[in-house]
């Protein structure tokens, strides 16, 4: 018998305190040290692995559910997130459930622990991509012609990329049919309107929207160009946008005639057109004005001077900066005869200017010595005001307002009062740079092109809205700017800058192609090309031999390309 602090252990006598140490010892080593349980050696436990390889993808807004997987160790395991985050919405339980609706997109990478009742726990390092919700970008369909060809294409962002489209209410016009990529095509049977409800199906997501579009008869007369201004500065008009408010069949369009006119030293630029004459000038230290016949490209007359800039036209008239050193002149000549109506001396050192614009009465000419912003009265050349504001970029004009873009010392958007040539704003940019000439997008959206960049101009607020890279040359109708930008053309909002659409040509890049675009149509000219895309289906559906720099007037297409030729194509009457 053993006295009270001691104990026995096979049939050993042993002090009381090294007894409790043992007894502590068998409790380290078996997981169960109780009555009828079965001891477990801790060592010889399997490691707990995470089992889970990858998670299925979610999608924002909607429900998800995944079950973590693990093994080894002793008893059921409890679950954790140790590192990372998982996406906002969803929760792990203790049991190992991934649960909840994922509220934002995005990769969410985290760190999951399975602990067993016993042993060592384990963990593992996942991700889950979180698709964005799919949103129908499509806000508008292009209004059909009974009887024509028809063709536009559902847009979306958003959602698994993947999209599958159909009709959930209402029924396309008979002749049109949907295919399951979003392409509404075929040939309308009938006149009248129809609203349409798009669904939208991608991964688990299906959106709708609706949307309605008319079918009319087949057009107007074959006069219809009659309304429509010719192409007279910088992008067409005083706003330089682009834009020719027309209807075209590519499958009417017809080369009638080429001209050569190379050699020597040119002036590269738009051709502009007035009452059936298109005008273009080249030289430089010694140049001539040259009006061509619309129709036919004959020769109609030529003025030689000093060496010209690139002319204007408006209501009958030519207008032409000479690019002489100091002693320069502005040029107005009648477009039917090319006789010199007057003749306005300013200073100047060599450059060949921009287009002049007339609007209301007011010529507003680049120029200067530096490069400035000029205006004059159309009736007689009279001089009315000038900034030296060092720009050589084309003055735009709306109302009473003369847009001008600075581009040494600092770089700024500016206003001036068409009558007076008083200052109303200017809205500076942080880069003392060159910049390309202002486009009014809007009433109240100037938008220029300035190193690489695009710049959306408030008018209300009179400071920058938007910016968005790279960029180069801008057309826009109805608050949509169209863009190159190096291997794509990309569809802006104007009011915003956000990205509409865009569009990669299957050969070559448009980089700093010249836009013309029309109700129907976008040309470019690239690649050794001139393209035209139709804007609904984003197809080619017409392209010519030569780039350089383009004009739309008076159903005909005035191609001035870079190696001297020049085509008029005619375009055939809109509708």
């Amino acid at each position: 018998m053993h006295g009270p602090f001691s104990t026995s252990l096979h049939g050993r006598t042993m002090p009381a305190a090294r007894s409790a140490l043992v007894l502590l010892a068998c409790c380290f080593t078996f997981w169960a040290c109780g009555e009828g349980e079965t001891p477990i050696d801790i060592e010889q436990l399997e490691p707990v692995v995470v089992r889970t390889a990858a998670l299925w993808d979610a999608d924002q807004g909607f429900e998800y559910s995944w079950t973590l997987l693990a093994a080894g160790g002793h008893g059921s395991f409890e679950w954790s997130v140790t590192d990372g985050q998982l996406p906002d919405g969803l929760v792990v339980s203790p049991s190992g459930l991934i649960s909840g609706i994922p509220l934002m997109p995005g990769t969410w990478e985290f760190v999951v622990q399975a602990t067993p009742e016993a042993g060592e726990p384990g963990s593992k390092e996942l991700s889950l991509l979180v698709h964005p919700m799919p949103i129908i970008t499509t806000v508008s369909l292009p209004d059909g012609r009974r009887g024509m060809s028809y063709a536009a294409i559902l847009r979306a962002t958003g959602g698994r990329g993947e999209y599958r489209w159909s009709v959930s209410q209402g029924a396309l016009p008979a002749g049109l049919s949907l295919e399951a990529w979003g392409l509404v095509s075929g040939f309308p049977e009938a006149t009248g309107s129809a609203e349409v409800t798009f669904m939208l199906t991608s991964g688990p997501r299906s959106v709708a929207r609706s949307l309605s579009f008319d079918v009319g008869e087949v057009g107007p007369p074959p006069d219809s160009w009659s309304g429509v201004a010719p192409w007279r500065g910088y992008q067409r008009d005083a706003g330089h946008t682009g834009y020719v408010p027309v209807l075209l069949d590519p499958s009417r369009f017809k080369v009638r005639w080429r001209v050569y006119r190379g050699g020597g030293e040119r002036v590269l630029g738009q051709i502009v057109t007035e009452t059936g004459s298109a005008f273009l000038s080249e030289g430089f230290f010694s140049g001539v004005v040259t009006a061509l016949d619309l129709a036919s490209g004959a020769v109609r007359w030529e003025l030689e001077d000093r060496g010209f800039g690139q002319p204007g036209t408006a209501t009958g008239r030519v207008y032409a900066t000479t690019a002489n050193s100091v002693n320069s002149e502005l040029l107005q000549i009648d477009a039917a005869s090319g006789q010199v109506m007057f003749r306005v001396p300013f200073e100047n050192q060599f450059t060949q200017y921009p287009p002049p614009v007339v609007v209301d009465g007011t010529i507003v000419s680049a120029g200067l010595e530096f490069g400035g912003v000029t205006a004059y009265s159309e009736a007689d050349g009279s001089f009315l005001w000038s900034h030296d504001t060092w720009g050589e970029s084309a003055p735009a004009a709306a109302g009473s307002t003369v847009y001008n873009v600075r581009s040494k010392g600092w770089t700024a958007l500016q206003g001036f009062d068409l009558r007076t040539g008083d200052l109303q704003f200017e809205i500076p940019v942080q880069c003392d740079c060159g910049a390309a000439s202002p486009v009014l997008a809007s009433p109240d959206r100037v938008v220029v092109a300035i190193q690489g960049q695009i710049y959306g101009f408030d008018l209300t607020t009179n400071s920058i809205a938007w910016t968005r890279e790279p960029a180069t040359t801008i057309a826009t109708v109805d608050g949509r700017l169209y863009v190159t930008s190096g291997a794509e053309v990309q569809v802006v909002d104007a009011q915003d800058g956000s990205l509409l659409e865009t569009w990669q040509p299957p050969d070559g890049e448009p980089g700093g192609a010249q836009i013309a675009v029309t109700d129907n149509l976008l040309f470019l000219a690239f690649g050794g090309q001139v393209h035209a895309v139709d804007t609904s289906s984003w197809t080619e559906v017409w392209h010519h031999r030569g780039d350089g720099y383009m004009s739309l007037s008076e159903g005909m297409l005035i191609l001035r390309a870079t190696d001297g030729f020049i085509t008029g194509v005619e375009l055939g009457p809109s509708g």
